[in-house]
């Protein structure tokens, strides 16, 4: 399989299921239970959307809570394990990144 082919799967979410329950329903899935913490879900643009489950100020905490709020017609998360190596962050993620305090030109 080559790197931009993927498999897809769906799954039904409960009002209460979180972005950490979605991530190991996911793991136990594919297979990677025992890994499960090596693993993040992210939205297409590559964000990272398990941090919201640790965000106290943000409104979201469970899946249907954060695609209610944006409207989405369509939820599409993908897992992927993270790339601690990494050392760039892609053009999609540029456009979502806002520094507090920023002015900007």
């Amino acid at each position: 399989m080559s790197k931009t082919e993927f498999l897809e799967q769906k799954f039904k979410v409960t009002k209460e299921t979180s972005f950490i329950d979605m991530r190991d329903e996911a793991c136990l899935f594919w297979g990677l239970e025992e890994k499960k913490d090596l693993f993040n879900l992210v939205l297409p643009n590559l964000h990272n959307i398990m941090s919201l489950n640790s965000d106290t100020t943000h409104m979201a905490h469970t899946i249907s809570q954060y695609f209610e709020i944006h409207r989405s017609k369509k939820a599409i998360l993908i897992l992927i394990q993270s790339d601690l190596n990494r050392k760039h962050i892609s053009e999609e993620e540029k456009m979502y990144i806002i520094i507090k305090g920023a002015e900007t030109t």
